[in-house]
C-alpha cells in the first residue's frame, strides 16, 4: 500500500519506525523533545552530587551557561535572543547531540 511506499521514500524499515515512534511517545509523554527514556536513565545513572548530567534548556542562557562556557573556550559573547535562537534551530531536530553538565 501507499503507507509502504511512504516508508521506502523515508528509507525506513519497521524496527526504525518502531523507534522513532516509541521516541515520539516518550517526548509527548515528557513534554520535551529532548532524550529518551534509555538516554535520560543513563544521564541520571552518571549524575552524582557533585555532577549533574542534564540536557540544555532554553533557559540557561538566563542561568549562566555563557559565562561558564567561557571558562573553557573563546569567543562565546552571544546575547540571550541569539542564544535561543539558535536553541530553537538545534532543538528537537538535533536534541540527540547536546548535553551538559
Amino acid at each position: 500500500g501507499g503507507s509502504s511506499r511512504e516508508l521506502q521514500k523515508l528509507n525506513l524499515n519497521a524496527v526504525s519506525f518502531q523507534q522513532y515512534q516509541q521516541r515520539l511517545n516518550y517526548i509527548q509523554q515528557k513534554g520535551s523533545f529532548q532524550g529518551s527514556a534509555v538516554e535520560d536513565k543513563v544521564l541520571d545513572q552518571e549524575s552524582d552530587d557533585k555532577v549533574e548530567f542534564r540536557w540544555l534548556s532554553r533557559l540557561d542562557h538566563q542561568n549562566g551557561f555563557p559565562s561558564v562556557l567561557s571558562g573553557l573556550t573563546k569567543g562565546c559573547e552571544y546575547s540571550r535572543e541569539q542564544f535561543e535562537r539558535r536553541f530553537d534551530e538545534m532543538f528537537p531536530i538535533e536534541s540527540h547531540n547536546y548535553k551538559i553538565v
